[in-house]
């Protein structure tokens, strides 16, 4: 049976090889703030949710790009994404929201009716027209 054995120089050169190819990526990745292997987010990494991002990334907000399975896309564009939609809303009193939301008219006038001595359930229950058993 041949074997096929490599020459030991060849061997020590793989070797070294490995190593220096190993600290280049050991330092790329500490100099990265997020470890995520320098100025890119990922889903995982994203400063929003992974749902969030990966949906952000196809109808183009920022750039992004997949490599394999992954969609990366640079800390820079996505963090001024982020800064462009930082707005603050204004915030509605709770009668303001009771009479924006659809419900505070239909609430208005069942007071009313209630005030003018007239009983009007809000919400009839599906038991009503149907005799006990």
């Amino acid at each position: 049976m041949a074997s096929h054995e490599l020459p030991p120089e060849v061997i020590t050169a793989l070797a070294t090889l490995l190593r220096y190819a190993g600290s280049i990526m050991r330092e790329a990745n500490e100099a990265s703030p997020s470890g995520n292997g320098g100025g890119f987010y990922d889903a995982k990494t994203a400063p929003m949710g992974p749902t969030a991002f990966l949906r952000l990334a196809r109808e183009g907000a920022f750039k992004a790009t997949k490599v394999g399975r992954k969609v990366l896309a640079r800390k820079d564009e996505v963090d001024a994404w982020i800064e462009s939609r930082a707005t603050i809303a204004p915030h509605r009193s709770t009668r303001e929201a009771a009479a924006s939301d659809g419900y505070g008219d239909a609430l208005a006038l069942h007071e009313a009716i209630r005030a003018a001595g007239h009983h009007v359930p809000l919400r009839r229950s599906r038991r009503a027209g149907k005799a006990r058993r």
